[in-house]
């Protein structure tokens, strides 16, 4: 008879009219049993929390019944627990799973128990106890003890006397008292059977009385006679009754109802399915009974559909008389009945010689009933008004977890819409119509499961009540569940803020950053992040008087959840609107967005790099320093900071006459801004901070910066103070020292013309402490060097110190004296301290030609201190009015007009030797000569030597642009980076493979092979400084400027080149270059084209026709294969498959260049817009391959898959994104992010294994994510931070795959795959892997072992081919497997395990052990229960006479089918006999109460018919292999 498949395995909440019940405090702990047919049996109810909750019953055995019945006062003699919601599929809280009582326990919370529920804790899996023993009850009271039958309607009869149950004694039993039971019981008594002889158990409570004598017409077992004592009684002389149902009440045809023992007890929407046929009921035939069909039954009965089927023995056992001979059968397109099939179950079961039906049997019989379950929604109030909604767990009172009451509980929703949020919050009072939707479940989870989904409200709906309840259901069922995410809400009421369309930045670190956040109707609002970009962005911050160029759009609530609803989303601007409003737009609520999807935006200043200004002082001359620096105003930190780089801010001010002083200590305050430079260390000649060492810190960590660091201030003070003496007392005593007042000498040089300059006063020699130009030119003609008057002034110490004071304040000439001594002579009261005494320097001319000019002194090339030959001589400039446009033309006369040049002042490379010949140059920048500019001419100025100018002409280079250089290669050499337009050099320290790559992908080559120098190995320019040191790249980045770097100032990066070894990299090694061939003619040069892949399919080896031939690709990113597949034409995706293993054909190959490189043109709609390296040729094993994609897929954003593995557990991890399958990298990828996978796809929680080089193969689709980093605790692998495509590069050979590991432990065994919970392809686990047994050698032996640890009631088991069931995509896992008899468990019989990779290997090439338990209403009685007295001798005599008569029947049968085979195919064999036979048919069997069933005899008959209709389909070996089957059978 076979049982009907529990189609509960999703079954979870409140399932019937009983709603959640609650329990006091005192009664926490406590135990019931309910829906027994009295309080010692039914299913396990505890008090906990509060609440009455069911128990799961997984691993619940007798030792936990045990504790139960002693808990509930009856002695625990006898207590069997029970299992699959024996007496009902429960509603409510499920409060324990994996009870673990060790049988001491007297509460059962005191035994082990998890509160986490598993997955396989569901309703329809409910433990459920029987206390047989102990206990009261009321006299004259019977019960029925069916914990040892197959169904709720037969058992062992117990009687009340003396306020104790007893047993029966046989002794005079029949089917008069057996029917005065059933009635008593409540049954109709049109069927019904005694039992002798314990038939249903023994009882665990003595026996009270015997000899019972009832006449048919009594209505309870009290008025019989009976004697009240046991004696001559054995215990194994109890006595049983089988009670049948029947429902007597009149019907109308096609009526539809449910039937189950003791009516009264438990839910009323499940039991045996019963129909009205000709003015009857009768049960329905399970024959192709299936979940469409009992979907459209209950809906005919008025539920809402059906929630599962069960065996119908659960329920009792109706009366055979009464079965419908038509079956049902319904598929899924099917609405209602009326459209199904109702088909006559009767068949040709033996046909004749001639080819005519012989008999006819039917496939509908009384014991193919149907158990049904159908869905019934509470209209009582439980805990809560249907309808009312609350927030839970919330932090405030508008906020929290979204409850309904449905069905009288309160439920989360798994669901939530704009719209419903509103008329949520509506319905709360609150007078906003916005509301804030959260799916990331911060107010808790309630773990409930129940029916109602989500509500649907559509924007026609006023109220909450309008809306529509969606439920949880398949196709098929009815499947109510736990919410996959509990879905959250916060309501908002109006006054939050005044002026609609106000704009503001909200929890940025930085006042130029923040969550965008837009006034409406009363409410601070956000903006999803749906579509947000450049020009959205740019639009925002104009709105707020951001003007600069480039502002950054922040997604993923990058400032942090708003506070207020998300209003706005996909916007549309174009960048020229004027405000954000006038852009196009989504409005609430037109589209569903969560607070973690809202969008930001860092807006950028209008001001260029090293543009300053102060901020904070009471003057306009001090401050905190402002910088600008990539189009943002930040600050300095004041780390080092010091009066040279305070010089530079001021000079750059404009005050540079000054003294500047640092402030350090955020003393003028520290505005909201990014720090942008540290460390910052100038000369104090630069002209801009920009020129100085610094480390400049990227955004992030500026922003950072600004919470631990104070900033720098400066204050640039006007006057400059003087230092004087008064004059010795002995000046006015004429000295001795020397004869001629008014007579000069130059000392300390023996140069001709060059010394200390010493002038004759009273007597006395002094040193000069001033002397300019006009003054000077006298004293040269005084000298004798007439030709040319011009001469060096220089305070120096290099000629010696004679005093350092001079005897007058000055001498003052007007250039048309021959001697000083014809100068007038200033004195006062104030002599001239100078530490350096003055020297002078006279030249002859003829040294250099007339306009020359040359840079000299400098480091590196390209700069020095200007000099320009005037009358002759090299002279300086100084730098008073020397500027940017004077450099320029300087730089033009020198060659080098190509970029704006660098400007030095004060003698930052040195005063020189020769006079300062120019000074105020007034250039136009058209000029290509400085004499061709205005100025002013020597000695019409006063310049000291501490101010000449100096230049550093530029190079045409960009900033962040690299170059090779030092090698005949250009794949290979030393790194140089232009910076401020200067080409300089990268110091090695820090240098790593990861910042080389970074090199190598910004120049265009592939990355793959990248090696990085150190110590100068190509080499050192010796006339370059060093711009960057301790650089940090990760690889990722898509050029060095992207990188972590500290700049260094000019001055530093100079001052270190002798000691700084520089770093190389060497990117792209053809064995020799050879340069490509041009003027193809076979092509149009620029196109591209896809070749040897599959008609039809975008994919192929990717040609590119350069200079008119078609050339293959050695290389190729994934940014350039984008552009790529946009010029093939297919532009819907920016995702691409890029193959580098021959897929597409073609091996050795030549491409015509080296590399392509996409990185300036990421927009590029075609190659030829990108950057080639071409200088050589290049070689490789297999061209680039690729696919491009060109329709949208049909995968559901975010979900995923394993592919090429061979069981369902293993494979390549496919996710989907955008439509499209795609590969993962297993670059980052962990057994943390492998675990998120296996939860998403149901797989089980164990550890799973990770395979991150390609182990699974590496696909045919792109691969798309990257860089994996889960916590563990996501849902769903989108929830996960990972790099997605385009921003990384990775090998097809480190494809992720994945093996996931099932929550079994070690020798567990399961059936899965057959039409009942009683056979099926048998599984066993180990590894946490279920797998599969091979079928070699595998008994009924090995069969009745399995089912005997199943905990299946079988007196034996029948092992089954396991391709008679479903497919079953697991790996071997024992073979060779082979029992004794007496062992308990699979894993106590000796058999083979195998290693994962062996059992993969038998993968599809044995067959696999299938199990068939044969539970024991289905077992023939065995001798030994004939051995009793009385009338149940003489029931066992009339079954064995109808085996005996059975048996006589199909060997008659049998013998003539052998003739007619013998006969038919003595010549030749049929093709069908060289088939494998179908799996045998079970042989009817004889249950213990079959004694008096009017139609029994028929029914096995019609069994027996189409068993031998079977029969003669076999070989004839099989025939006789059958009967000795049924022989063996029938006498045992």
């Amino acid at each position: 008879m076979k049982k009907i498949l529990l189609f509960a395995a999703v079954l979870s909440v409140a399932l019937t009219v009983a709603n959640a019940e609650f329990c006091s405090t005192n009664q926490t702990g406590s135990v019931r049993l309910v829906w027994g047919s009295g309080p010692w049996e039914g299913n396990l109810q505890v008090c906990l929390n509060g609440v009455w909750g069911w128990v799961c019953h997984n691993a619940f055995g007798t030792t936990d019944a045990r504790v139960v019945c002693r808990q509930l006062g009856y002695t625990i003699t006898g207590a069997a627990a029970k299992t699959s919601s024996y007496y009902g599929w429960g509603n409510g809280t499920i409060l324990m799973d994996y009870v673990s009582c060790t049988g001491s326990e007297t509460s059962i919370t005191s035994c082990g128990y998890n509160t986490v529920l598993t997955s396989s804790c569901i309703h329809s899996r409910l433990a459920g106890v029987v206390c047989q023993s102990g206990g009261t009850c009321t006299n004259n009271n019977i019960r029925l003890i069916t914990a040892s039958s197959s169904y709720r309607s037969h058992g062992r009869v117990e009687f009340c006397r003396n306020n104790q149950w007893g047993t029966i004694c046989d002794n005079g039993w029949d089917n008069s008292d057996a029917r005065v039971v059933c009635r008593q019981l409540g049954f109709d008594t049109s069927q019904y059977s005694y039992s002798c002889c314990a038939g249903y158990g023994r009882g665990y409570v003595p026996i009270r009385i015997r000899n019972v004598g009832c006449s048919s017409s009594y209505s309870r077992l009290s008025s019989c006679s009976y004697i009240a004592n046991s004696a001559g009684c054995s215990s194994s002389e109890v006595a049983g009754v089988a009670c049948y149902g029947r429902v007597t009440s009149s019907c109308t045809n096609g009526q539809f109802r449910l039937w189950k023992s003791f009516s009264d007890t438990g839910p009323s929407n499940q039991g045996i399915l019963l129909y009205c046929k000709s003015g009857a009921w009768r049960t329905v035939c399970s024959y192709r009974f299936n979940c469409y069909t009992a979907k459209l039954i209950c809906k005919a009965m008025g539920y809402p559909g059906a929630l599962g089927t069960t065996s119908y023995s659960y329920y009792g056992r109706y009366y055979t008389g009464y079965y419908d001979t038509y079956y049902w059968s319904c598929s899924s397109t099917r609405t209602s009945l009326s459209q199904c099939s109702y088909v006559n179950s009767r068949y040709c079961c033996s046909t004749s010689y001639y080819g005519g039906c012989r008999s006819y049997c039917n496939r509908c019989t009384a014991s193919r009933a149907v158990g049904l379950i159908c869905y019934s929604p509470s209209q009582e109030s439980g805990t809560c008004v249907n309808g009312t909604v609350r927030l839970v767990n919330g932090s405030t009172s508008n906020e929290g977890r979204v409850e309904y009451c449905y069905d009288g509980d309160w439920v989360p929703s798994c669901g939530m819409s704009s719209i419903t949020a509103s008329l949520i919050c509506k319905q709360l009072g609150y007078n906003s119509t916005y509301a804030s939707v959260f799916n990331d479940e911060r107010f808790g989870r309630a773990n409930s499961r129940n029916l109602l989904n989500y509500k649907f409200c559509s924007s026609t709906h006023q109220s909450l009540s309008q809306c529509t309840n969606v439920i949880k259901q398949s196709s098929c069922y009815i499947t109510p569940s736990s919410c996959s995410i509990e879905y959250g809400l916060r309501c908002y009421s109006t006054g939050s803020c005044t002026n609609d369309g106000e704009i503001r930045l909200v929890n940025g670190t930085i006042e130029q950053e923040g969550r965008a956040e837009i006034c409406l109707n009363g409410v601070w609002g956000a903006i999803c992040q749906t579509s947000w970009g450049r020009y959205d962005a740019l639009v925002f911050c104009k709105g707020l008087g951001y003007r600069g160029a480039g502002p950054i759009a922040r997604s993923n609530a990058y400032f942090g959840e708003t506070n207020g609803p998300v209003l706005f989303s996909n916007f549309g601007c174009g960048g020229y609107e004027s405000g954000i409003y006038s852009c196009s737009k989504s409005s609430q609520p037109n589209f569903n967005c969560t607070q973690q999807y809202t969008a930001g935006v860092t807006c950028k200043d209008s001001c260029s790099n090293g543009q300053l200004k102060l901020r904070g002082g009471k003057y306009f001359n001090e401050g905190t320093v402002l910088v600008c620096y990539n189009n943002m105003w930040g600050l300095i930190s004041d780390t080092a900071w010091s009066d040279g780089d305070a010089k530079v801010v001021c000079s750059r001010l404009g005050y540079r006459n000054g003294i500047a002083k640092s402030i350090r200590g955020s003393y003028y305050g520290k505005p909201r801004l990014p720090v942008h430079f540290k460390h910052v260390s100038c000369f104090g000649q630069e002209t801009s901070i920009i020129q100085c060492s610094k480390t400049i810190l990227s955004l992030d960590s500026g922003k950072l910066t600004l919470n631990t660091d104070d900033v720098a201030g400066v204050d640039c003070i006007h006057d400059e103070p003087t230092e004087c003496i008064a004059p010795p007392s002995w000046i006015n005593t004429e000295g001795s020292q020397c004869q001629s007042n008014g007579t000069i000498r130059l000392e300390g040089s023996e140069e001709r013309g060059t010394g200390r300059l010493e002038y004759c006063y009273n007597g006395y020699w002094s040193p000069f402490c001033k002397l300019d130009p006009v003054a000077a030119s006298v004293v040269c003609k005084q000298l004798g060097f007439v030709n040319y008057t011009a001469a060096s002034v220089i305070s120096t110490t290099a000629f010696g110190v004679v005093q350092n004071f001079s005897l007058f304040n000055n001498i003052v000439c007007n250039g048309t004296e021959d001697n000083v001594s014809d100068c007038v002579v200033q004195t006062s009261e104030c002599i001239p301290l100078c530490p350096k005494n003055i020297g002078i320097k006279c030249f002859n001319p003829g040294m250099c030609t007339n306009g020359d000019i040359r840079l000299v002194d400098g480091i590196i090339e390209n700069e020095g201190r200007v000099e320009i030959c005037t009358d002759g001589v090299w002279g300086a400039v100084c730098d008073e009015g020397w500027d940017k446009t004077d450099a320029h033309v300087a730089c033009t006369q020198l060659g080098h007009s190509d970029k704006e040049p660098v400007v030095f002042l004060n003698s930052i490379f040195g005063a020189g030797q020769y006079p300062i010949v120019h000074s105020n140059f007034a250039c136009g920048g058209w000029e290509t000569n400085l004499t061709d500019c205005s100025r002013t001419v020597y000695p019409q100025f006063n310049c000291s030597r501490n101010n000449t100018a100096g230049v550093l002409c530029g190079y045409d280079c960009e900033d962040g642009e690299i170059r090779l250089v030092g090698s005949e290669w250009n794949y290979e050499g030393t790194i140089e980076i232009c910076h401020d337009h200067i080409w300089g050099l990268i110091s090695d320290s820090s240098w790593s493979t990861q910042s080389a790559e970074v090199v190598c992908r910004q120049l265009g080559y592939q990355i793959d092979g990248t090696h990085p120098y150190y110590r100068s190995h190509f080499g050192k320019p010796p006339n370059k400084t060093i711009h960057i040191s301790n650089i940090g790249c990760t690889g990722h980045e898509r050029t060095i400027s992207d990188c972590t770097r500290t700049t260094l100032s000019l001055e530093e990066g100079k001052t270190m080149i002798p000691q700084t070894n520089v770093a190389g990299v060497k990117c792209y090694t053809p064995d020799q270059c050879i340069p490509p061939p041009t003027g193809g003619v076979s092509c149009t040069s620029g196109r591209i084209r896809l070749t040897g892949g599959r008609s039809g399919v975008a994919e192929g080896n990717v040609e590119y026709c350069y200079h008119g031939s078609w050339s293959l690709f050695c290389s190729l990113g994934p940014q350039e294969a984008v552009v790529a597949c946009r010029q093939l034409g297919y532009e819907q995706y920016d995702v691409t498959a890029v193959f580098d293993d021959g897929r597409f054909g073609l091996s050795s190959v030549n491409s015509l260049f080296q590399n392509v490189s996409c990185i300036d043109a990421p927009t590029a709609t075609s190659l030829s817009e990108c950057d080639l390296v071409d200088k050589c040729q290049s070689k490789c094993q297999y061209p680039i391959g690729l696919r491009c994609y060109e329709s949208i897929g049909e995968c559901e954003e975010g979900s995923v898959r394993l592919v090429n593995g061979s069981t369902g557990e293993s494979g390549r991890l496919e996710v989907c994104t955008n439509n499209i399958w795609g590969s993962v990298c297993g670059r980052g990828f962990s057994v943390t992010d492998a675990y998120v996978v296996c939860r998403q796809m149901g797989l089980g929680e164990s550890e799973p294994t990770v395979y991150t080089d390609s182990y699974f193969g590496d696909g045919n689709e792109a691969i798309i994510y990257s860089d994996f980093n889960c916590g563990g605790y996501e849902e769903t692998v989108s929830e996960c931070r990972k790099r997605k495509h385009g921003s990384f590069t990775c090998s097809r050979s480190n494809t992720v795959g994945i093996i996931c590991r099932d929550n079994c432990s070690n020798s567990d065994v399961r059936l899965v795959g057959g039409p009942t919970d009683y056979e099926g392809i048998l599984q066993v686990c180990y590894y946490n892997t279920w797998g599969l047994v091979s079928a070699n050698g595998w008994t009924d032996r090995e069969a009745s072992v399995v089912c005997k640890q199943l905990n299946y009631n079988a007196s034996r088991g029948v092992s089954v081919n396991g391709s008679h069931y479903e497919a079953s995509r697991r790996t071997i896992q024992l073979i060779n497997v082979a029992c004794t008899r007496n062992v308990e468990e699979l894993d106590q019989c000796d058999k083979r395990l195998l290693t994962p990779a062996e059992g993969i290997a038998l993968n599809g090439r044995v067959s696999v052990a299938g199990v068939r338990c044969v539970i024991a209403s289905e077992t023939v009685p065995g001798t030994s229960s004939a051995q009793s007295s009385g009338s149940s001798s003489m029931a066992y005599v009339t079954v064995g006479s109808i085996n005996i008569i059975i048996v006589v029947l199909i060997l008659i049968i049998a013998s003539a089918i052998i003739c007619i085979m013998k006969r038919k195919y003595k010549s030749r064999a049929p093709a069908h006999l060289t088939r494998v036979p179908p799996p045998a048919m079970a042989l009817p069997k004889i249950p213990p109460d079959a004694k008096l069933a009017d139609d029994y005899d028929y029914n096995m008959a019609t069994d027996i018919e189409e068993y031998v209709s079977v029969v003669d389909t076999y070989e004839v070996e099989n025939v006789y292999e059958k009967v000795n089957q049924v022989e063996a059978t029938s006498f045992n």
